[in-house]
């Protein structure tokens, strides 16, 4: 769902030392920190993903999740990732996508398993 901007920048501020951190480590430079737009998800507690704008015309996205409110205590925000968009995106997962070479056409690989089988049975 849609978040507001308020709502959007309170939370960008309740982890902007995290951010900060980030950026560092990233040599990016904030020249401003303005929540532009954001949605939000209610699981146990709410994710946020905040499009974020820290210079002229370059934005950051970040995903915090404010947990929920227990046993009188405060809900807490905690930052779980950033993207600069002038840094490449990190990879994930160990997989390597699919190329044209290392497709195989399934009605052939279907038939060439009837076929071995096939000859396993001496028919």
């Amino acid at each position: 769902q849609k978040a507001g901007k308020d709502q959007c920048q309170a939370i960008a501020d309740d982890v902007k030392s995290g951010v900060e951190a980030k950026a560092k480590e990233a040599g990016v430079e904030l020249k401003c920190y303005e929540a532009v737009s954001g949605e939000y998800q209610i699981v146990a507690g709410t994710n946020y993903s905040i499009k974020l704008k820290y210079d002229e015309n370059k934005y950051a996205q970040i995903q915090a999740f404010q947990s929920l409110t227990y046993k009188n205590q405060p809900s807490q925000v905690y930052l779980e990732g950033v993207q600069f968009e002038d840094k490449p995106k990190p990879k994930v997962g160990g997989y390597q996508p699919a190329t044209r070479g290392r497709l195989q056409d399934p009605t052939k690989a279907v038939k060439a398993a009837f076929e071995a089988k096939a000859k396993e049975k001496g028919v």
